[in-house]
C-alpha cells in the first residue's frame, strides 16, 4: 500500500465537498473496473455518435437524390431503358435516410441499440438498392459495385468504433451486395448466364474484392479514430485538472484521478454526473459547504472546487491511496479487536470535529473509511463521502432535516440509525450509531443486520437487538463488546452524548489491547 498522498491545504474562492458515495479504493481501479465500461465516456460516444450519424446521413439523402443524374445517364445513353426502377430503389433509401435523420432529431437520443438498428437499416438498405439497380445497368459486372465502397466509408465515418465490432458490422452491410446477386442468378437466367462468363465474373470478384480492402481499411481508420476519441474523452480537463483514470462512481457522480500540472500533483476530482437532478445539486453543494470545514488529519481534504465547461460541478480533493474497510475485511475477514479499536477511535476523532462543526456525516460505513499508511503507521483511516451530510445549525423543515427525496431516505440501510431510517431528525448520535455497525462488521465480518431487504433492515434496525457477536463466531474482549452495544441503542440517550464520548472510550481500549 502506497504512502497517502498528502497536501496543504489550498484556499477555494468559496466552499467544498467530501467523496463519493459507494467509491472504489483510490489506489487506482481493479481489472474488474478497468474491463468495466466507464459510464460517462461511454454516454459521451454515444452523444458523439448520434450527432455524427444525423450529420452524414441528412448529406447522405441530399447526395443520394442527385446521384440520380447517373441513373438517368446510364438509361439514357447505355441501356437505353426505363429510369423507373432506379428511382424505386432511391425511394426506398432515401425513405430510409429520412426516417433516420428524423429520429437523430428527436430528443431524447436513441440508444445504442436503437442506433445499431438505424445503422443497419440505412447502410443495409443503402447496399441492397446498389445490387438491385446494379442488376439493370451490366449485371454482376455493373459499376454500381464503386458505390458498395461509398456506402462502407460513409457507415466508418458515422460511426467510428472498435475494428471487432466495426468489422464485423461493416460486412453485414457490404455483404448484401454479392448475395444479392447470388439470390438474383436463381431465378433470372440472364443472371445465372453471366457467373458462367469469365469476364463477367472477374469484374464481380474485382468489384467485391476492392471492398473488403476499402472495408479492412475503414475498420483500422476507424479503430484508430475510436481509441484517440476515448483517450480524449478519458484524459478531458477539468478546470486546472487534467483526468487521468475513474477512480469510481456512485449515485451522484464520479470520482477521478487527476493531476495539476502546474503544481504536478495528483487529485482525486468528483464530478456530478451531468443528468443530475436539482436535488443532487443541492446534496451536492451540501457537501462542498460540509467538507470544505474539516481539516482533521483523518478526513479527507478538499482543496479547490468549480464547474466544467460544461456546467458540472466538481471539485478537487485529497487523493488518498489504499483501500475502503469493506474491501479489507471482504479479502481478509474480521479483524482482531486491536485493529478495529485503532480504526474506530481515528474515525471517532474524524467525527468529532465535523460534529463541532454542526455537521453530521449521515452516511457511516465500511466503504466510507479509506485505510491506508501514513507516515510509516499502517491503518490510517481517511473518513470519505459527506454526500448526505447535514448541517444541523441550519433552520429546516422536519421533511428537510431528514433529507428525503421523493419519499426516500438517504443513506445506507445496513448502517443507519434507527431515527434516521424513520425519516425523524437526526444528530451526532445517529453518526456514533453507525459507526458501532461498522465496529461490528468488522469484528465479525457482517453488518448487524442484513435481511437483503432495505426496508425490512431499516424496521430490524429500529425493533430487533442485533445478534451477540459471540453467536457470530467471534470472542471480543468484554470492555469492547460493551462499547458496541452502548452505540448501537434504539434510543440516541442511551448512545455516548458524542463523539468525542466514543473516542475517549476507545482510547484505552487501544492501550490495553495493542
Amino acid at each position: 500500500m502506497a504512502p497517502a498522498v498528502q497536501m496543504s491545504r489550498e484556499r477555494a474562492s468559496a466552499s467544498t465537498p467530501g467523496a463519493l458515495p459507494g467509491s472504489r479504493p483510490s489506489g487506482g481501479p481493479t481489472r474488474r473496473s478497468r474491463e468495466a465500461a466507464d459510464t460517462r465516456v461511454t454516454a459521451q460516444e454515444h452523444l458523439a455518435n448520434v450527432t455524427r450519424l444525423r450529420t452524414v446521413h441528412t448529406v447522405a439523402a441530399s447526395l443520394w437524390l442527385l446521384t440520380i443524374g447517373f441513373d438517368w445517364s446510364a438509361t439514357t445513353y447505355v441501356t437505353h431503358g426505363p429510369i423507373g426502377w432506379f428511382l424505386l430503389w432511391r425511394g426506398v433509401v432515401f425513405v430510409a435516410l429520412a426516417a433516420s435523420v428524423g429520429r437523430l432529431r428527436v430528443a431524447p437520443p436513441p440508444s445504442p441499440a436503437a442506433l445499431r438498428g438505424l445503422d443497419v437499416l440505412v447502410h443495409g438498405t443503402g447496399t441492397l438498392a446498389v445490387a438491385m439497380m446494379a442488376l439493370r445497368y451490366h449485371g454482376i459486372a455493373s459499376p454500381y459495385a464503386h458505390a458498395v465502397s461509398a456506402i462502407i466509408v460513409t457507415r466508418s465515418v458515422a460511426l467510428p468504433e472498435r475494428w471487432q465490432r466495426g468489422l464485423p458490422w461493416g460486412a453485414v452491410s457490404a455483404s448484401l451486395y454479392p448475395l444479392t446477386l447470388l439470390a438474383a442468378a436463381l431465378v433470372s437466367p440472364a443472371v445465372a448466364a453471366d457467373f458462367h462468363r469469365p469476364e463477367r465474373v472477374s469484374e464481380l470478384v474485382l468489384g467485391v474484392g476492392l471492398q473488403l480492402v476499402v472495408l479492412v481499411l475503414m475498420a483500422t481508420g476507424g479503430h484508430a479514430t475510436w481509441a484517440l476519441r476515448r483517450k480524449v474523452f478519458e484524459t478531458r480537463a477539468v478546470g486546472r485538472y487534467r483526468l487521468t483514470k475513474k477512480l469510481g462512481a456512485g449515485a451522484m457522480g464520479e470520482v477521478w484521478l487527476a493531476h495539476h500540472p502546474a503544481l504536478k500533483r495528483d487529485v482525486a476530482v468528483k464530478l456530478l454526473k451531468g443528468e443530475a437532478s436539482d436535488a443532487a445539486v443541492h446534496r451536492f453543494e451540501r457537501e462542498v459547504r460540509a467538507t470544505a470545514e474539516l481539516i482533521h488529519p483523518n478526513t479527507v481534504r478538499v482543496f479547490d472546487y468549480g464547474t466544467t465547461d460544461e456546467g458540472d460541478w466538481f471539485y478537487a480533493m485529497e487523493f488518498v491511496p489504499g483501500e475502503t474497510l469493506a474491501t479489507l475485511v471482504k479479502r481478509d475477514g474480521p479483524l482482531a479487536a486491536d485493529r478495529v479499536v485503532h480504526i474506530a477511535l481515528q474515525a471517532a476523532r474524524a467525527l468529532g470535529e465535523a460534529h463541532e462543526h454542526g455537521i453530521i456525516h449521515r452516511d457511516i460505513k465500511p466503504e466510507n473509511l479509506m485505510i491506508t499508511q501514513h507516515g510509516g503507521a499502517s491503518d490510517f483511516v481517511k473518513v470519505l463521502d459527506f454526500g448526505v451530510a447535514k448541517v444541523a445549525s441550519e433552520r429546516e423543515t422536519h421533511a428537510s432535516a431528514s433529507l428525503t427525496r421523493d419519499g426516500a431516505v438517504l443513506g445506507t440501510p445496513l448502517y443507519m440509525s434507527p431515527e434516521q431510517g424513520q425519516g425523524d431528525a437526526v444528530d451526532a448520535r445517529s453518526d456514533l450509531y453507525a459507526l458501532g455497525c461498522v465496529m461490528y462488521f468488522a469484528l465479525c465480518g457482517a453488518a448487524p443486520f442484513d435481511t437483503g431487504n432495505s426496508a425490512t433492515t431499516i424496521l430490524q434496525h429500529m425493533t430487533k437487538a442485533p445478534p451477540d457477536l459471540a453467536d457470530r463466531g467471534v470472542t471480543v474482549p468484554a470492555p469492547l463488546r460493551a462499547v458496541v452495544s452502548r452505540c448501537l441503542a434504539k434510543a440516541p440517550d442511551e448512545r455516548y452524548p458524542d463523539a468525542a464520548a466514543l473516542a475517549d472510550a476507545l482510547l484505552p481500549l487501544a492501550k490495553t489491547l495493542a
